[in-house]
């Protein structure tokens, strides 16, 4: 089955600077391609969402890779939330949502998909609905540390801020009910 680069996700990466970029390329080309790229599996694709310059590189020289399926992968809880709360979002603008839901299923209110969504989501990462909300909202949260201090949200996600992902979602709680 052939990955895709859904640019939705790919902006989400941060960029290696050029030196490192040069270095990835040059141990990649010394060692192989040592770490699995990680895709998420959805609709019969298989969707990139780690691996991203790894990937790059192995299509210009034409290197083979493993990879793995997102449930599987070895992330950290922060990081696990963002992907999860960025997927939420994604699909949640989407209009068609996911096409195999069944839309009177895990429906609060009429015409709300949002929750039948949050179910498909968690059932990928074995997360309850409300914990895939949650993780949006952490996302939102991070997005904005983001903006203002990028070095901040990469301390997010390494895991160094002590209780951001209970913390930080209280934030969006306020601001954005959903």
């Amino acid at each position: 089955m052939k990955i895709e680069v859904h640019p939705e996700i790919e902006k989400l990466l941060f960029p290696l600077h050029k030196d490192e970029m040069e270095l990835l390329e040059k141990s990649i080309l010394e060692d192989g391609i040592r770490d699995p790229l990680v895709v998420w599996p959805y609709n019969g694709k298989r969707i990139l969402v780690e691996g991203h310059h790894r990937f790059r590189i192995a299509q210009k020289y034409g290197l083979s890779f493993r990879t793995v399926e997102l449930a599987r992968r070895n992330l950290t809880d922060e990081q696990r939330a963002y992907i999860q709360g960025k997927l939420y979002e994604m699909m949640k603008k989407n209009p068609k949502g996911f096409e195999d839901r069944n839309p009177s299923e895990a429906q609060n209110e009429p015409g709300d998909k949002s929750h039948a969504t949050a179910k498909k989501i968690g059932s990928l990462f074995g997360s309850s609905q409300a914990t895939v909300r949650r993780n949006y909202k952490f996302a939102k949260a991070v997005d904005k540390v983001r903006e203002v201090k990028p070095e901040a949200a990469e301390k997010i996600f390494r895991g160094e801020v002590k209780d951001a992902l209970t913390a930080l979602p209280q934030v969006i709680r306020k601001e954005d009910p959903e």
